[in-house]
């Protein structure tokens, strides 16, 4: 159970600014209020659902494609862009005067044509183009860029093994954010990196491998301008180092870098082990993140991995677990709020 989990019901219990007035505040005002953006990934398919899009332009400053902007989504053959799923979402965002962020351009998860890549020169060329033209494509229009996504292993304090360190070392992340720059130099340029905020001497240890990395990266003047920190919080899996993570976010700031939280949401894979496990039980850890992330560091936005799992399938088998069917996201499938929410809400306005 992550720690502070028992005082749930004093979270629950304070004035939640949603219901202070007759007219709901939303997640978007409250984070106006503060400086702050707060937004949401998005699929494309349910932007034409007028509840939905309802929710995302009332909730949202911002929105990020989920999937459209993956490199397996842009570019699945060398050369051939398709960029149909992307430009709807920015068509949408442009309409309804959203920012976007674009996820994201370097990923172990790429083509298999791109892992195959037998040289240096050919792995250059390869990120080269994909930056360039993807990049180049939006200049102006996407606001922020996860330029390396997850170049760490997920619980490990090493970087990973892709064809892209293969071929180029660690030096790859420098080309692929000087590449990015080049491409839109008003856009701003985020390494993406998951379980930050996790306790235990192995998220101790990742923690302090990314600052060496950020270390070398700013020594080389590579153009980075903050970290994201995903959120796919595993219930009965993951607590929080409040410590560490703060000491973490401390370590950004100092470095003149942003914090970002990229991607909250709570997996379902792990909730059988925590029998009574309901929705509920995870506005605590949702708040929380925010709130370490705020009061130590230069937060600038909070995305969810989605607002709710409407028109989704359940993308998890929840096992002997009933109430984990999605991701646990802020609204349920029939876009009501859930005890996230309040939570969410309560941390943006700096007050959990």
């Amino acid at each position: 159970m992550l720690k502070g989990m028992l005082g749930l019901a004093a979270v629950c219990a304070l004035p939640i600014p949603m219901s202070a007035a007759a007219e709901p505040a939303t997640l978007r005002s409250i984070a106006d209020r503060k400086g702050l953006k707060f937004g949401s990934a998005v699929d494309p398919e349910l932007l034409d659902k007028p509840d939905y899009a309802k929710l995302i332009t009332d909730q949202c400053d911002l929105i990020a494609p989920r999937n459209a902007l993956k490199w397996n989504a842009v570019e699945k053959s060398p050369g051939k862009f398709s960029f149909g799923d992307a430009d709807r979402t920015v068509a949408f965002a442009q309409k309804y005067g959203l920012e976007v962020r674009g996820h994201t351009l370097v990923w172990y998860d790429s083509p298999d044509w791109v892992k195959r890549l037998p040289s240096p020169a050919a792995v250059t060329e390869a990120v080269a183009q994909h930056i360039a033209t993807t990049v180049g494509r939006y200049k102006g229009r996407i606001a922020s860029w996860d330029v390396v996504n997850e170049p760490f292993e997920y619980d490990q304090a090493v970087l990973r093994k892709t064809v892209f360190l293969d071929q180029l070392g660690e030096k790859y992340m420098d080309f692929a954010f000087k590449a990015a720059r080049a491409a839109d130099p008003a856009a701003e340029l985020i390494l993406n990196e998951t379980h930050l905020y996790d306790s235990g001497p192995v998220y101790t240890a990742k923690r302090q491998a990314v600052i060496a990395l950020i270390d070398r990266l700013q020594s080389r003047n590579v153009p980075i301008d903050g970290v994201g920190i995903q959120g796919h919080i595993r219930p009965g899996h993951d607590t929080i180092d409040r410590e560490g993570f703060g000491g973490f976010c401390k370590d950004l700031k100092t470095r003149g870098l942003k914090t970002l939280i990229t991607e909250l949401d709570a997996s379902c894979r792990f909730a059988d082990r925590l029998p009574q496990f309901t929705p509920a039980e995870y506005a605590l850890p949702f708040g929380e993140l925010i709130d370490i992330a705020e009061a130590n560091g230069r937060l600038s936005s909070v995305v969810v991995w989605g607002l709710s799992p409407f028109g989704l399938k359940p993308n998890e088998t929840p096992g002997p677990n009933k109430a984990c069917k999605y991701r646990i996201n802020l609204f349920d499938d029939a876009l009501k709020p859930l005890p996230s929410f309040d939570a969410v809400a309560q941390a943006l306005s700096g007050g959990a």
